[in-house]
């Protein structure tokens, strides 16, 4: 950094060789932080009410008063505005400027130009605006956004989030160590230390989440009534609760719980999660990995495109699973009947079982779903219809040892 000084105007040129944080001196210390490359430093002037402690040595302070809290607007120029002990509003405006909150809760707006925004105590909002800014929360919970540009933000002590203009998905995020990672956007490049939280325009995450991809959850709720609640094309976490409801996740990673009542639970594209809950439900995963749960009731399970699930409660031994003539599954148990199809496994508490396993043997499995006639691992003897003998009886031998027969 260079300084020089002029008499006959008494103001301080200040640059900046690199985009390292600028570095502006305070006339009473000449005390150092940063911004990049600013040009000469004009005075700003007094905002209304006035500040009761204004200094000009510098060319570029103005400070604010001891009471309440007040705004200071910069010029076109390159300013510092230095807030008091109140809730302040400090604006930037052109140029590249110093904007110190100090205590209180504080506004600063940096504008357009390099600045270098100082949050100080309080819980403070920090925004960078336009060109290359440095943020630094300090003490607080602050919110922190870095606009467009190549930006630092440090949150300091407090939980402090990072506020972004866009969606989770126009970001990516690299972790550099130490404490720091990287977001980039389209237009924008932020090194972010001190950090706990992440804001988009489609919801919240945490680090640890940022960092794994796991983008942010939007969570919707239903009424008592009969609903029809519909996501969003983010992660979505939709509750039907009592009624007759028709849940639709769309795109993205969804978890729909029906609840009680007769429900129609879609979970569109993605890899979602389907809880009918009670009552008599139809459960449709649609495309992707999805995992189905009839739970209460007499329900239909449609798995759709992908490697999809059946989850059941309970061990094997409790159900009877029965292969249908048209390729479907009929899996019965105490608390209900679940007729499954475009399913590729059925998960029970003691043992996953292939579907395929299960209709190419083309009959019951009994009360055991393991080998025998039922469509385990063995050549059971049971017929086509489902009537043979539960796994464990027919010639194969399989894992349960029930007698239950096939539908």
């Amino acid at each position: 950094m260079q300084s020089s000084s002029s008499q006959s105007t008494n103001k301080k040129n200040l640059s900046i060789d690199s985009i390292e944080p600028l570095i502006l001196m305070s006339a009473s210390c000449g005390l150092v932080d940063s911004v990049t490359n600013p040009a000469p430093v004009d005075t700003v002037a007094p905002p209304s009410p006035e500040p009761t402690d204004t200094t000009t040595d510098s060319g570029a302070t103005t400070t604010g008063a001891s009471g309440n809290g007040i705004t200071l607007a910069g010029t076109d120029g390159n300013d510092l505005l230095s807030g008091g002990p109140g809730d302040d509003t400090l604006i930037g405006g052109l140029g590249s400027d110093l904007l110190l909150g100090n205590d209180g809760n504080d506004t600063l707006i940096g504008g357009e130009g390099h600045d270098l925004l100082k949050g100080g105590a309080g819980d403070d909002t920090l925004d960078g605006g336009a060109g290359d800014d440095i943020l630094k929360g300090g003490d607080g919970n602050d919110v922190l956004v870095g606009g467009s540009g190549n930006n630092i933000l440090d949150g300091g002590d407090g939980i402090d989030t990072a506020v972004f203009n866009g969606k989770f998905s126009d970001f990516t995020a690299t972790d550099l160590g130490n404490n720091t990672i990287e977001v980039r956007g389209s237009d924008s490049r932020d090194v972010i230390t001190n950090v706990e939280k992440f804001q988009f325009a489609d919801g919240t995450v945490t680090l640890p989440d940022l960092l794994a991809g796991r983008g942010p959850v939007n969570t919707i709720l239903g009424t008592d009534g009969n609903d029809r609640l519909v996501g969003t094309s983010g992660n979505d976490v939709i509750v039907g609760g009592a009624g007759d409801d028709l849940l639709e996740g769309g795109d993205g990673n969804d978890q729909l719980f029906g609840g009680a009542g007769d429900d129609l639970l879609d979970g569109g594209a993605g890899i979602d999660l389907l809880f009918g809950g009670e009552g008599d439900d139809i459960l449709k995963g649609g495309a992707g990995d999805d995992a189905l749960f009839g739970e209460q009731g007499n329900n239909q399970l449609d798995g759709g495109e992908g490697f999809d699930t059946a989850i059941f409660s309970g061990k094997s031994t409790d159900f009877t699973i029965t292969s249908l003539d048209n390729g479907a599954i009929r899996v019965a148990g105490a608390d209900g009947i679940n007729i499954l199809t475009s399913i590729e496994q059925l998960q029970f508490d003691d043992v996953t079982i292939p579907a395929a396993n299960i209709i190419n043997a083309g009959g019951g499995a009994g009360a055991g779903g393991g080998a025998g006639a039922g469509g385990g691992a063995g050549a059971g003897a049971g017929a086509g219809a489902g009537a043979g003998a539960g796994a464990g009886a027919g010639a194969g031998a399989g894992a349960g040892a029930g007698a239950g027969s096939g539908a």
